[in-house]
C-alpha cells in the first residue's frame, strides 16, 4: 500500500500479519514531479494506493527500499554518507513518479531536446561538486532545464544517465583518494565519504571502471 503517513498510521494490521513502514519525505517526491512532468502537482494528488508485490514496478522498488534498510540503517552509515542518503531519496522519488500509477501517470512527460551549453553546464557543475551531496535535480537546475530533459539528452548524447555519469565521476574522486591515502586511511573510510555504502558493491564497481580492485590499488601505491 502507498499512501501518506497520517493514513498508514490508522490502518489496522491484521493477525499473524506483519506492518512495515517506509517513508519518503513528500518534498522530494513534489520535487519528482515537477521535475518530469515539468508542472506542479494538483492539490489532489495522490498515487493508486494497492500495489501487486509480484507485478510491475513495485518488486523492483520494494528491493530498493529493502536495501536502503537492511545494508544502510542497520550499518548505521548514513551519519557518515549525505551522498548516499540524497542520491537514495532522489532515486526513489523519480522511480515512483515516473513508474508507479498516479494522479499525473497518463500525461505524457515533456521530451524536448537541450542545447549542448546545458548539457555541458550540466557536465560542469557535477565535476565540480561531486564530492558533495548533489542530486540530478541539481544538475538540471544548474543547466536550466528539467530532470526529464537531462535524462533524455544524456541517454542521447552520452547513452547513460545523469546518476550513471554522477556516480563515475564520484569512483574518480574514491580512486584518486585511495591512491593519496595517508597509511591509517581505510576503503570503508573512503568509500563512505563518496556516498558508497556497501562496500561490496563499491569493489565491484570500481573493478568494472578500473580493472583493479581497490584493495590492490591501495596496496600498490603505499608500496611505492
Amino acid at each position: 500500500m502507498l499512501t501518506t503517513a497520517d493514513r498508514y498510521s490508522g490502518i489496522e494490521i491484521g493477525e499473524k500479519s506483519i506492518g512495515e513502514g517506509f517513508t519518503i519525505s513528500r518534498k522530494s517526491v513534489m520535487a519528482a514531479l515537477a521535475g518530469t512532468f515539468e508542472c506542479f502537482a494538483p492539490a489532489n494528488f495522490e498515487f493508486k494506493p494497492e500495489h501487486s508485490l509480484t507485478e510491475g514496478a513495485m518488486p523492483k522498488l520494494l528491493t530498493l527500499m529493502q536495501f536502503f534498510r537492511d545494508e544502510i540503517c542497520t550499518n548505521h552509515t548514513l551519519e557518515a554518507s549525505p551522498i548516499a542518503l540524497a542520491s537514495f531519496q532522489e532515486t526513489l522519488s523519480l522511480l515512483m513518479v515516473q513508474n508507479l500509477p498516479h494522479s499525473l501517470f497518463n500525461r505524457k512527460p515533456v521530451a524536448r531536446s537541450i542545447a549542448p551549453k546545458q548539457i555541458k553546464r550540466a557536465i560542469e557543475f557535477a565535476r565540480t561538486h561531486a564530492g558533495a551531496p548533489i542530486t540530478i535535480a541539481d544538475m538540471a537546475a544548474a543547466a536550466d532545464v528539467s530532470v526529464r530533459a537531462l535524462q533524455l539528452n544524456f541517454r542521447h548524447f552520452f547513452d547513460e544517465t545523469p546518476m550513471a555519469y554522477l556516480r563515475r565521476l564520484r569512483l574518480e574522486g574514491a580512486r584518486s583518494d585511495i591512491r593519496d591515502a595517508p597509511p591509517n586511511a581505510t576503503i570503508a573510510e573512503i568509500a563512505g565519504r563518496w556516498g558508497f555504502t556497501h562496500l561490496g558493491r563499491f569493489s565491484l564497481q570500481y573493478r568494472e571502471a578500473f580493472g583493479i580492485l581497490p584493495s590492490v590499488d591501495l596496496r600498490r601505491e603505499r608500496r611505492k
